[in-house]
Order: C-alpha cells, then sequence, then structure tokens
C-alpha cells in the first residue's frame, strides 16, 4: 500500500488549510491489481484527488477535515460500467444519472451517445417518443457533472449504433453499406467528436472494412458488436478495441467446425422482417473446436482485443426472479421506457429466444468467457444497462455476480469494473486504483467484495470526483430519482 509521498506534502500545501478534507479513517483498503487488503488505513481526499493513503496511526488528519468512519468497512475504486444506454435527456438526468451514483457506479461507458439531428430515425426509436442525446447533450452533462450541478457518473461517450441500411435503402454516410460510406461515416464521427465509434451486428463487410481503416488513420477508437459478415478475427486485426455480448453471433462462430456455412445462414437471417437467430446460435455451440478458439484467444490476446460478456441480457430462467416488472427497481422505469420495454420484449423474444430455450446457449457464453479469461484474454464488466429489464446501477452489481458464477474470481470480476476499465480507457494514471494523486471516485462498503462480490451493493457511501454522497444523501438520490418525484 502506498505512503505518504512528495505529491501529498504538495496537494497538502495548498489545499489542505482550505479545511476541505475529507478523511476516512481507520478503514480496509481494497487493493484492486493485485486483489488484497489492508486494514486500519486513513485515506485523505482534497477536492477531486486523494491526497494521502497511510496507516491511520500514521497519516496526519488536517484540523477541520470532515471525518468518515471507516472501521469495519472497506474502500474500493469507484465502478465502472462499460456498457450500458441512457434515454432521453429529461429521464437521464432525472432518473439514470443519478442512479449510477447511487449504486457506486462512478464511471459508465455509453454505448449509444450520439443520434444524428440531420437523420430523424437515429434520434428516436420505434415505440419511444422522445428524442435521444446527441453528443453535444452528453458533453454538457459532464460538464454540469464536473461542476456539481448534476448528479452523475462520468462518462466514456460513444456513437450512435454504426450499421447499414436494409437491403432496399440506400446507402449514405449516416447509415453505410459502400466501403465509400464506411470511410465518410468515420470523418463524420471524427468530426462530432465522439469518444469511441459503436460498431453494429448489421455493419455490411465492405462498410466496415472501409470505416476501420479511415478510422484509423484519424485516431478514432471503435468498439462494439462484431458485425455477421465478418470474423471476430478480422475484427481484431483491423483495430477494434472491445467486443460487446460475447457469444451472440460473434466469438463462438469462429470457433465452430462449420462455421462458413453458419455464418451465411446469420447474414441472410438477420436481413429478414422477423429474424430467429437462436436454432443457428445453439448449432454453433453445437459445433465447436477448442483448438479453433484457443488460436482466436491467443490473436485476442496479441492484439490486446477485450471481450464485455454482458451476462445480465442472456440471464437463465432460475436468474429471472418474478421478471423486471416485479423488480423494486421498477419504481425507477418512466412510463415511456417502459412502454419501450414493453415492445422489444416479444421481439428478443423471437429473434434470440425465451431464457428457456436458449438456456444452453447462455451456460455456454459462460463457459466460454471463463475460457477465454483463462486464456489471457482482458474482460470488462459492462451490464447493458437500459435494455430490456437491466435496470441501471443495481444491474452492474448483478452483473459482478453472475462473472463470478460464470468461474471468474472475486478478485478478477472487480479488477474487471475498475483498474481494467481505467487500463482499457487509457487513464489509469487517474482512475482505477486508491493512491496518491488518483482522482477521488471512491466507494466505501460494509462488507469485503473480495469474499462476495455481492458486498458491493452493501454502499455507505460514495464519492464521485470528491463529491461525497453519505448514506443518508444516497437514499435522497434514490428518491429524486423516481418518475415525478424532485
Amino acid at each position: 500500500m502506498i505512503r505518504k509521498s512528495i505529491l501529498a506534502l504538495l496537494i497538502c500545501a495548498s489545499a489542505c488549510a482550505d479545511s476541505d478534507v475529507i478523511a476516512i479513517t481507520d478503514v480496509t483498503v481494497v487493493d484492486v491489481a493485485l486483489g488484497e487488503t489492508e486494514a486500519g488505513q486513513t485515506v485523505l481526499v482534497s477536492g477531486r484527488r486523494i491526497l494521502e493513503v497511510g496507516p491511520s496511526g500514521v497519516v496526519d488528519v488536517p484540523r477541520g477535515a470532515r471525518r468518515v468512519e471507516g472501521s469495519g468497512r472497506f474502500l474500493i475504486p469507484g465502478l465502472w460500467d462499460m456498457h450500458v444506454h441512457t434515454s432521453s435527456d429529461e429521464i437521464s438526468r432525472q432518473t439514470i444519472l443519478p442512479l449510477f451514483i447511487a449504486n457506486g457506479v462512478t464511471g459508465v461507458r455509453i454505448m449509444a451517445a450520439d443520434c444524428f439531428e440531420e437523420e430523424p430515425p437515429g434520434c428516436r426509436e420505434e415505440g419511444f417518443p422522445e428524442a435521444l442525446p446527441t453528443i453535444f447533450t452528453v458533453r454538457e452533462w459532464q460538464k454540469e457533472v464536473a461542476e456539481g450541478r448534476q448528479v452523475g457518473p462520468r462518462m466514456f461517450a460513444g456513437s450512435y449504433y454504426m450499421n447499414s441500411p436494409s437491403p432496399d435503402e440506400p446507402s449514405t454516410p449516416y447509415y453505410p453499406r459502400t466501403e465509400e460510406h464506411g470511410r465518410a461515416h468515420a470523418r463524420l464521427l471524427y468530426g462530432r467528436g465522439v469518444d469511441f465509434a459503436k460498431i453494429y451486428s448489421g455493419l455490411s463487410r465492405e462498410a466496415f472494412f472501409g470505416f476501420a481503416d479511415e478510422a484509423s488513420s484519424l485516431g478514432l477508437r471503435f468498439e462494439g458488436h462484431t458485425p455477421f459478415s465478418v470474423w471476430p478475427s478480422e475484427v481484431s486485426d483491423a483495430g477494434q478495441r472491445s467486443i460487446e455480448h460475447l457469444g451472440f453471433g460473434n466469438v463462438e462462430m469462429e470457433c465452430s467446425t462449420d462455421a462458413e456455412r453458419l455464418r451465411h445462414r446469420l447474414v441472410e437471417e438477420f436481413d429478414t422482417p422477423t429474424p430467429e437467430l437462436l436454432p443457428i446460435l445453439l448449432e454453433q455451440v453445437a459445433t465447436y473446436h477448442p483448438m479453433k478458439c484457443r488460436e482466436l484467444a491467443e490473436l485476442f490476446v496479441q492484439n490486446g482485443t477485450w471481450v464485455t460478456p454482458t451476462f445480465m441480457v442472456a440471464r437463465l430462467p432460475r436468474e429471472l426472479g418474478q421478471g423486471w416488472r416485479s423488480e423494486p427497481y421498477a419504481r425507477f422505469l418512466h412510463s415511456a421506457e417502459r412502454a419501450l420495454w414493453e415492445s422489444r420484449e416479444p421481439l428478443y423474444d423471437q429473434d434470440l429466444g425465451t431464457a428457456e430455450e436458449r438456456a444452453d446457449h447462455s451456460r455456454w457464453t459462460r463457459e466460454l468467457t471463463r475460457w477465454m479469461h483463462e486464456a489471457g484474454v482482458r474482460v470488462l464488466a459492462g451490464s447493458d444497462a437500459g435494455e430490456v429489464g437491466v435496470y441501471w446501477g443495481i444491474g452492474l452489481h448483478q452483473e459482478l455476480a453472475l462473472m463470478v458464477s460464470a468461474g471468474l474470481t472475486e478478485a478478477d470480476v472487480l479488477r474487471a469494473a475498475t483498474l481494467s476499465a481505467a487500463e482499457f480507457m487509457g487513464a489509469a494514471d487517474t482512475l482505477g486504483s486508491i493512491e496518491p494523486g488518483k482522482s477521488a471516485d471512491l466507494v466505501l462498503l460494509d462488507g469485503d467484495p473480495l469474499e462476495n462480490i455481492r458486498n458491493t451493493q452493501r454502499i455507505a457511501a460514495v464519492l464521485a470526483q470528491g463529491r461525497l454522497f453519505d448514506e443518508d444523501q444516497l437514499e435522497a438520490v434514490l428518491v429524486g430519482a423516481q418518475p415525478g418525484e424532485r
């Protein structure tokens, strides 16, 4: 554990006199890099940064500092949900952004953060009456969060879904099918200033490779699905940083001994008005070959390709409880979001089967994730919050529990939601661990998450960019996040 440093002394010289220091005393600090704990520590926070970490008998708490009792508690870095969706400006501000903080999620990667004003279909989803945010709206959220005028997490914001149009519609720079328009799309997103491009399943092969080449030359990151028309190995070689939803027609496809035929079927089926993908996915599982998967894992490790399993969207029947309508978190569901979930649910069941029908595939996805992790492939924690049945904030904690059930250790999973997220974003120098000089994004827990990952839900306090939310304030945030409540 890191002791007092010259950096801490320099910071304190200018900050401590202002009595803005928060002291978390006699706490057990969780080292997510090593998967270890160190008890009896005091952590000083000044402004937005961690000032000092060290033994409680050694660290000097400045006079006038606000003390937070840490005895019997555990301190972890702020959690990151690396696959989320927001909603309209109003719903996101009132409900979604505060829910993340109330659940200790101090950072999120938004996977569809920029609808196009010029293309109305991109700004509205079927069955959802309100406009979705542009990247410029998200930048306003970020500014207000940083200034303390909006309760919310840090945000790593991606483009809207990068997809090709249906076969009877023309290719455009907004929805590209050709290589030329794929390149134009890269320039468009780069100009809008998104943090990364979100690749989607229906993107054509020509558009993907045109986009990937242009994006790489511009320095624009791209992450997301593996298009059905492209092999995961090709996506990795092209520079895609992450593959989302491990298992849904992507990685297990290339592990199949009948991969070419099944991929052709998948591309054809996806373009039909009412696609039924589950039979193809089950065939992929039945024709799995371990050597092919091993070669793919080695390529991912070599290229630095990460995976985000998103188990929450493929829960087993016994994990669904009474369904999302009966969960206590349903009180946070705005009427427009509820209507959207109601309309989407039967379509998902048609495309991918019910939870019972896809159970074998869901189990296989977990086995594949565990095996990829053991082979050295880097794993991120993402819940797909905002999709049917996955609530914002609490969804990440549920995802972490499913990752442990898949065979990863508590330490592996906690690291995936903290330090690994920071490393993936190139921000490990400021985020992801509890060290002097790093950002003060912290979660105080009433139980050890390395013993039981469900202890991440036992939140006593949250610091988000140095802003402290104690238990009473967190409860107030939850009350205010309910639709109609202020």
